[in-house]
């Protein structure tokens, strides 16, 4: 049997925020989970320091998904990012995946494992995702590649497009999901984005600020993570992060 459940929210921070945060989950099939958020997987949603909006989006099916909710996680703090950054990193996989993220700069590379870090610590804590419940501890996260240079691709394409999880006539396709299909993807999936603040530790801390980003991150069924920073003084919003969530045997 195929559920599918869809849930957009749109929420404008006031005048006094800048930052924007998004979060959409897709993919997961749902039996008796204890935890489901509204905006995790596909779009979620996150309150931060300078929000200027928010938007969610959740999907979720058991064979075919377009935005799904989350549920909660087990976690250690532990990035498993094992190389040593030269002062541009260049990681083989992620070069098949787009040219664009070729000799990626190490600050960002190192920004990414951070952003690695703090999800991690709060997967080993657990954490409240207000009005969606209490996540248990979930098991960390490790970094792969292919989910990192996806995401790194879409970061891109919004400094050069608009801040959304769609990204219409992109070169690795036009939602969260094409994109994953781009790196030989099809599994469950989910996936926040951020734009504004320039620090990991903000990032995280809005992501988790907002139910559904939270519960994205807090998802007990994620056992791998792609982090995408990209810089670019003269976009929008400067700075933007994008993180995608599966599974993979």
């Amino acid at each position: 049997m195929l559920i599918v459940l869809l849930l957009l929210t749109f929420a404008c921070r006031d005048s006094s925020d800048k930052e924007n945060v998004g979060n959409v989950q897709e993919g997961v099939t749902q039996d008796d989970s204890a935890n489901e958020p509204e905006a995790s997987s596909n779009e979620p949603d996150s309150a931060s320091t300078d929000a200027e909006s928010e938007e969610t989006e959740v999907s979720e099916e058991s064979e075919e998904s377009d935005d799904s909710s989350t549920d909660p996680t087990d976690s250690a703090t532990e990035p498993s990012d094992e190389e040593t950054e030269p002062e541009n990193y260049s990681d083989p996989l992620s070069e098949l995946c787009h040219s664009d993220v070729v000799d990626w700069p190490s600050d960002w590379f190192l920004f990414e494992r951070e952003v690695l870090e703090e999800v991690n610590i709060y997967r080993q804590q657990g954490a409240d995702c207000g009005a969606l419940g209490y996540f248990e501890p979930a098991s960390p996260l490790t970094m792969n590649p292919d989910f990192r240079c996806a995401s790194r691709y879409h970061s891109i394409w919004m400094s050069e497009n608009t801040y959304t999880h769609n990204s219409p006539e992109g070169d690795l396709g036009e939602d969260p999901q094409q994109r994953l299909y781009s790196i030989g993807y099809d599994g469950i999936w989910g996936e926040n984005i951020y734009a504004a603040p320039s620090q990991p530790s903000t990032v995280v801390s809005g992501w988790m600020a907002s139910d559904e980003n939270c519960a994205t991150i807090m998802a007990e069924w994620w056992n791998v993570i792609g982090v995408g920073y990209y810089y670019d003084p003269d976009s929008t919003h400067e700075h933007y992060w994008t993180q995608k969530f599966g599974f993979q045997e």
